[in-house]
């Protein structure tokens, strides 16, 4: 067995999700999108 330290991997598991939220949430923060509905009902789920 391989030895690694838990509490580093847990550290890194919750940043490199904070990043793939953050690329998920880039087309919102951008408004890439063109039809102002998909914007406002995307709008509305994030505040939901």
């Amino acid at each position: 067995m391989i030895p690694y330290d838990k509490i580093l991997y847990k550290q890194r598991y919750k940043i490199e999700n904070m990043f793939a939220k953050i690329k998920d949430w880039r087309r919102i923060a951008t408004r890439y999108d063109r039809c102002a509905h998909t914007f406002m009902s995307t709008t509305r789920n994030l505040l939901a």
